[in-house]
């Protein structure tokens, strides 16, 4: 069967600016330190994913807000050349957002971040016809969205599920000090995991939801996937990066009400409850964007009519693609490997 027409990747998005870093940087007062080349690419949930997915063969079009500058072009620039479909980011007040990419060797990434525009995304102006899939990432830092414990996300997903598209969401850390620390996350998904068919977190996401420092466990993973399934969520798959990922799906009553993208597949999806490991890489150039990348994989599974071991797969090929040092392509998809 032929993928889905249309993706809408909708959300955060930003620049990330990333040093080469050969050590880990001093933070002496008055010190200088080389830190190499800069690497300037469009980051957060739409540049990552959707650049990600416009590898898989998926027609991509992203919807989101940056500001009247230089960063702005750049994010408009990168996505047309991908062929990427961005009439539908529009310009707001605040500068655009961008982090600073903290990843010295052989170490996991720190963001210094400004979500910018970012602040004025609330769905409001989020087109859901004429698509199949409508993925919306990063809502802690989207705090338009989650403003009234959700409510803009809660319309936002109503209309899709109105419209027969079938719904994504992606989350990030949170941080307790910005400006979506005192939100109510409990409420926020109590009120949404009805309208979401697929979420697809890390554990890490949850873990800083909860205000918790517990590390991960399989039997905790596990339990977050069973919580957000109980609330209602269609297909759960929860990434744990090196440790692989869980996945847990509803019934199949469930997934014929889950949109374009999953009617067909209601069978093949339902009851679904396993844990997928994946290939660690033992040295990656980067995990900024594997995530992403992952997430990427599996809805690509979803929108090419694949089954969910072969979303599972596809998520950690296209992962590990990103910690290679390159953008995940169609073929590291149906080879099942990098």
């Amino acid at each position: 069967m032929m993928a889905p027409r249309r993706i809408s990747v909708a959300g955060h998005v930003c620049v990330d600016l990333a040093p080469t870093l050969r050590r880990d940087p001093p933070r002496e007062p008055g010190g200088l330190f080389d830190v190499g080349a800069l690497s300037v690419t469009v980051g957060g949930c739409v540049g990552n994913t959707a650049l990600a997915l416009a590898g898989f063969d998926i027609d991509v079009e992203v919807q989101g807000v940056v500001g009247a500058d230089a960063l702005g072009m750049i994010v408009r620039d990168e996505l047309a050349a991908a062929g990427i479909r961005s009439s539908r980011l529009s310009t707001a007040p605040g500068g655009t957002s961008y982090s600073i990419v903290i990843e010295p060797p052989a170490q996991d990434r720190t963001f210094w971040h400004h979500t910018g525009a970012n602040d004025h995304f609330d769905g409001t102006d989020v087109n859901v016809n004429g698509i199949d899939l409508l993925h919306v990432g990063y809502p802690m830092l989207l705090p338009s969205l989650v403003a009234d414990d959700g409510e803009p996300l809660q319309r936002l997903l109503q209309r899709a599920k109105d419209a027969g598209v079938t719904t994504s969401l992606d989350l990030a850390v949170l941080d307790p000090d910005g400006p979506t620390g005192r939100v109510d996350w409990g409420r926020v998904l109590a009120r949404t995991a009805p309208l979401l068919d697929i979420l697809t977190p890390s554990f890490d996401d949850l873990v800083s939801m909860t205000g918790s420092t517990e590390s991960w466990s399989a039997s905790r993973e596990q339990a977050f996937a069973e919580e957000l399934s109980a609330a209602g969520v269609g297909i759960v798959a929860i990434s744990a990066g090196a440790r692989g990922m869980s996945v847990r799906t509803a019934g199949a009553e469930r997934l014929r009400q889950a949109g374009r993208a999953l009617t067909d597949l209601s069978a093949s999806w339902s009851d679904q409850d396993f844990r997928h490991d994946v290939t660690e890489v033992r040295v990656p150039v980067t995990t900024n964007g594997a995530g992403d990348a992952s997430t990427a994989g599996f809805l690509a599974a979803v929108l090419h009519q694949r089954g969910p071991r072969d979303a599972a797969e596809w998520a950690g090929s296209a992962s590990r693609a990103v910690l290679h040092g390159r953008r995940p392509h169609i073929s590291d998809l149906t080879a099942g490997r990098v």
